[in-house]
């Protein structure tokens, strides 16, 4: 009996220790702050966060598998919370939040807003919520710009496919989405919606991802878009309502193909690789260092050639600057990730 009672503890003792290195192994949520924002007066900040919950570390090179996702978005004025979110759950496999990047506080620091995905959702000063979705439900919001303090401009895509192949509208993943369509709209805090243009696509371009990427195709005065059509890049007035330029985007000769190899015999192996030498490269960013002046980002999203151009809007000047911002380019993974604007302005003169 003594040596029975010896092996029951022996065995609690064990299955305790297992129970601690298991609580150790599967601890709460990892939580990471993605953007901090002030707001104009210094009063306010908007923090984002982003919650991850881990599954148990397996032996090998796969990383813990992730079990569940959140999003949190919080505004602190003067020390009290004037709105908090909660955790919004997102899509365990997407890869950024459902709330995006680019918060925007309103110039009198009253208002803030950011993308949800097919509309924009604006927090007013006693944390109060309003969605504003465009005209069309299959839009998605790419940038948007406050033009005052009840104003703001925005841009919005039409993807190639429904947003359901994609993931819900709340966990939309852009990644695999071409745009058809752009449209530009003002969205007025108290009347809504109102379409000003609309262009189709010849050539879709990548859509990028809605929410994760930090787009900049709006004039820092909030006064003019950029945008790709497929073949040229177009410039619209928005005060004038019309379009103040278009160009052909610049291409730069991509590496020809080496034909010299055996697979190359077989006439759709030959054929796909002549094709793809051939691509051209796609609008993959346009950024505003000034009103008058875009930097213009080719082929960046595996083009045949990344390039780089500089666009004097007055003088109607296209300069080549690849030497200069490629490598800033290659070296600044926030720019990649599209989460930096102001990437190239130390290179820039």
């Amino acid at each position: 009996m003594r040596n029975l009672l010896i092996l029951c503890l022996l065995l609690l003792t064990a299955g305790s220790v297992r129970a601690g290195l298991l609580s150790d192994l599967l601890p709460g949520p990892r939580a990471d702050e993605l953007k901090q924002v002030k707001s104009p007066d210094g009063h306010s900040t908007a923090f984002l966060i982003h919650k991850e919950r881990h599954g148990l570390p397996l032996p090998g090179p796969e990383p813990p598998k992730t079990l569940a996702r959140w999003a949190q978005l919080k505004w602190i004025k003067d020390g009290k919370t004037v709105y908090d979110s909660g955790d919004e759950p997102l899509n365990t496999y997407q890869m950024s939040p459902a709330l995006a990047l680019d918060l925007a506080w309103s110039p009198d620091s009253r208002h803030l807003a950011y993308r949800h995905i097919t509309g924009i959702r604006i927090i007013g000063p006693k944390g109060e919520v309003a969605t504003h979705n465009m005209a069309d439900t299959g839009l998605i919001t790419a940038s948007f710009r406050w033009i005052d303090m009840e104003n703001l401009i925005v841009v919005s895509k039409k993807g190639q496919y429904p947003l359901d192949m994609s993931g819900k509208p709340d966990c939309y993943q852009g990644y695999i989405d071409q745009a058809k369509e752009i449209w530009i709209g003002q969205l007025n805090l108290n009347t809504g919606y109102k379409e000003c243009y609309r262009q189709t696509v010849s050539d879709p371009t990548f859509l990028f991802h809605a929410v994760g990427f930090q787009l900049d195709e709006i004039s820092p005065k909030a006064d003019r878009v950029a945008f790709s059509d497929g073949a040229n890049l177009c410039l619209y007035d928005v005060v004038a309502k019309k379009m103040l330029a278009n160009f052909r985007l610049p291409q730069k000769p991509g590496p020809k193909p080496d034909l010299s190899g055996p697979d190359m015999a077989h006439p759709i192996i030959r054929a796909s690789a002549v094709k793809m030498a051939a691509r051209t490269a796609q609008l993959s960013g346009v950024w505003w260092p000034t009103n008058d002046k875009l930097v213009i980002g080719m082929g960046l999203l595996g083009g045949p050639v990344k390039s780089f151009y500089t666009y004097d809007i007055p003088t109607k000047t296209l300069q080549d600057k690849t030497d200069v911002l490629l490598l800033v380019w290659d070296g600044n993974e926030q720019a990649m990730n599209y989460q930096d604007s102001d990437w190239y302005r130390s290179s820039l003169k």
